[in-house]
């Protein structure tokens, strides 16, 4: 193998545009796409539509590595895998990244769930919906493992994101995502700040939002009135009245600058998340200012190595507090864990290098099966 250089081809999309009606013809128009949009709502999984009138896109993929004649072709996620159908069609060697455990993501997407007030988690949606939208995730999964099956190579950020229906003798590779060391890393201030950054339209975050709100603040308020949690991605007017605890600062929208000036200050990142499929961008953020965080096993399924980072439980909220408290108290202890993590992300980063280079060689060794797998 050698050293190539990078060509950007772009393929411009297909602008969707529809016309308009008025009067009783818009009535009759609108109760059309009313019941169209409950039956394709129905069948059609997420994207697919938008997926179906790009297809130009696939076949223009398919010219593109033909000219070419690569060795190996990546895609990137799944969604950009069901946009080329053709290139698993081919005997081309494959290799697909996968993002997510994405049968489950994609349940996520298409059964969407809700908070109370109080954190506690509801569906969404009347049963008949539900129900009927069941077919749409049948028909994903069903895409999904056909894909996977074409497959010569997969890359997951997680272990847990490995497809179950992924055939034997496909090539499979665990790699997280490391950024690059930052030229800033974090530094202790006196702050007595907890950070959280998620916007709290997607669920994962607000299912965290609610949990910071409705249980780890007061717990931390009766240890320590002095310390603050602030939340970038939610405001004081999108979450509910019991959300908003004394303790707590709701920063909104903020911008990368921002973001990066309480990843240097903050005196700790806490990542309380629920679901452990996909690599969590956030930590993966953190880890390379050496911000010092605390995090569910299920935010560090995409940094397993740092097993060294204290680990907070969700039922457990007293104890999580109380975790947070004694790191705060004890600058050495934050210095220490901060410094942990840079030097476990170098000993990593080293080590994929060599990793992707070694999982690129064994797709391009014949296999046993042959380049159809």
């Amino acid at each position: 193998m050698s050293a190539v250089g990078f060509e950007h081809i772009s393929i411009p999309l297909i602008e969707n545009k529809k016309g308009s009606a008025d009067g009783m013809v818009e009535y009759v128009s609108s109760l059309s796409r009313r019941i169209r949009r409950m039956v394709e709502g129905a069948y059609f999984f997420i994207f697919e539509k938008s997926l179906r009138e790009q297809q130009h896109v696939d076949l223009e993929v398919v010219d593109t590595i033909t000219s070419y004649a690569p060795e190996v072709v990546i895609v990137s996620d799944i969604w950009a895998a069901l946009g080329v159908p053709s290139v698993f069609m081919r005997n081309w060697k494959v290799c697909l990244v996968l993002l997510n455990d994405e049968v489950a993501f994609h349940r996520e997407l298409l059964f969407p769930r809700s908070i109370s007030p109080t954190g506690r988690i509801v569906s969404t949606g009347r049963l008949i919906w539900r129900l009927a939208r069941s077919l749409a995730q049948y028909r994903f999964k069903k895409r999904f493992e056909a894909t996977v099956g074409r497959c010569r190579a997969i890359v997951t950020l997680t272990g847990n994101d490995i497809p179950r229906s992924a055939p034997a003798g496909v090539h499979v590779a665990v790699l997280p995502p490391l950024l690059s060391e930052r030229s800033m890393l974090w530094s202790y201030t006196s702050s007595r700040s907890v950070l959280f950054v998620g916007h709290i339209d997607y669920f994962a975050n607000r299912l965290a939002i609610g949990w910071i709100c409705t249980k780890f603040a007061p717990a931390l308020r009766m240890l320590d009135e002095a310390i603050t949690i602030s939340i970038i991605g939610a405001t004081d007017s999108c979450v509910p009245d019991l959300w908003r605890e004394h303790n707590v600062r709701f920063l909104g929208a903020s911008s990368d600058d921002e973001v990066m000036d309480h990843l240097l200050r903050d005196n700790l990142f806490i990542a309380p998340i629920e679901n452990a499929f996909g690599a969590k961008l956030k930590l993966a953020e953190c880890a390379s200012y050496a911000t010092p965080f605390v995090a569910t096993d299920a935010a560090l399924s995409g940094l397993p190595f740092l097993t060294g980072v204290p680990r907070i439980v969700l039922d457990d909220y007293p104890n999580a507090a109380l975790t947070v408290k004694k790191l705060l108290d004890d600058v050495s202890s934050l210095r220490a864990l901060s410094g942990y993590i840079r030097d476990q992300m170098r000993d990593a980063r080293k080590r994929q290098s060599s990793e992707w280079m070694d999982f690129i060689a064994s797709i391009l060794r014949p296999s046993d099966a042959g380049d159809q797998l």
